[in-house]
């Protein structure tokens, strides 16, 4: 919202615009008083230095700290603040606004809980236009299969990060599968059918001891769970059954970081912001040592289960 699409804040009428206004706080902001006349304002990467006399410095300090934290959801002004607090806002509202402490959202701009909060002032930071990009990110949906106990929490986690994981039916117009087991052939038969129907997924492999979070999954972009391993024999021996209650990576502790991690990387995945994403990498996480390894799998162009979304071309080369 520009300076001049904010009301004059003298008199009623003034009083009346900023109370209509959709306004919410900004997740990333601290403040700091440094003795009674300077004090620093930490917005997102930048932090500001003010110094003034006591008088005019503690009016600010009081709004910053008692009266902006209760502005948490899109919602008009007077729905979150008692008249007096907006009277006292109001007069640093323009300045508030140019340094990043309050954001405006537009009405495609839900914001309703605290991940999605914290999310929004997180994209507000690196996009150009973040009702665009937040809405779209949030009707997105993440479809997670699996154990019970890794489903509860990691569903939690994607929730905390922002994200929306569906219930438990698969949902055809989910943005990612997430397909946690602890047996290899059916990781390899969902890859088959995920990147039959051109699906991005993620496969997770747990094991007593090591959890393979990946390969990132986009048909026909990345390499897929069948170019990271070898074609699985069919003499091999059927692995043993499901995952164990008192296996390493099922305690909580373990949970709660490789959900991490996929929660955090579900967000790269679905808001790619920069040259880095996840797609094709392979993280192994080893609850005995507490260590993990990632590297990147390569597409192969002949592979039998993604190749035919991007099919390698052949041709004669002059050498």
């Amino acid at each position: 919202m520009p300076d001049s699409e904010l009301p004059e804040l003298s008199g009623l009428s003034g009083l009346s615009a900023v109370l209509e206004k959709v306004a919410v706080a900004a997740a990333d902001v601290e403040f700091r008083m440094h003795g009674p006349e300077k004090c620093e304002i930490a917005v997102g990467p930048r932090t500001y230095a003010l110094t003034a006399d006591p008088a005019a410095l503690q009016p600010l300090a009081d709004v910053i700290t008692q009266v902006v934290p209760r502005m948490r959801r899109s919602a008009p002004i007077r729905r979150q603040l008692t008249e007096a607090e907006a009277r006292r806002l109001s007069p640093f509202m323009p300045r508030l606004r140019d340094m990043g402490v309050l954001l405006f959202p537009g009405e495609n701009a839900v914001i309703d809980d605290e991940p999605g909060r914290r999310l929004y002032s997180y994209i507000c930071r690196r996009a150009a236009e973040p009702d665009r990009v937040f809405s779209a990110l949030r009707a997105k949906r993440i479809h997670v299969t699996g154990p019970e106990l890794v489903v509860s929490v990691w569903n939690r986690l994607l929730r905390e990060q922002g994200l929306n994981p569906a219930g438990p039916e698969p949902e055809a117009d989910a943005a990612l599968r997430i397909v946690a087991d602890s047996d290899e052939a059916r990781l390899a038969a969902a890859n088959r059918a995920l990147c039959a129907d051109g699906r991005s997924w993620l496969p997770v492999r747990f094991g007593a001891q090591r959890v393979r979070i990946g390969p990132w999954v986009r048909a026909g972009e990345s390499g897929c769970l069948r170019c990271h391993l070898p074609a699985r024999p069919e003499t091999e021996r059927a692995p043993a059954p499901g995952p164990a209650a008192g296996w390493a990576t099922l305690q909580p502790g373990c949970l709660y970081w490789t959900g991490g991690l996929v929660a955090h990387l579900a967000l790269r995945a679905l808001l790619p912001m920069a040259a880095e994403h996840p797609w094709g990498r392979v993280t192994t996480m080893d609850a005995a040592t507490g260590e993990q390894t990632s590297l990147t799998t390569w597409r192969d162009p002949f592979c039998p289960d993604c190749a035919g979304h991007a099919s390698a071309s052949r041709e004669w080369v002059a050498l």
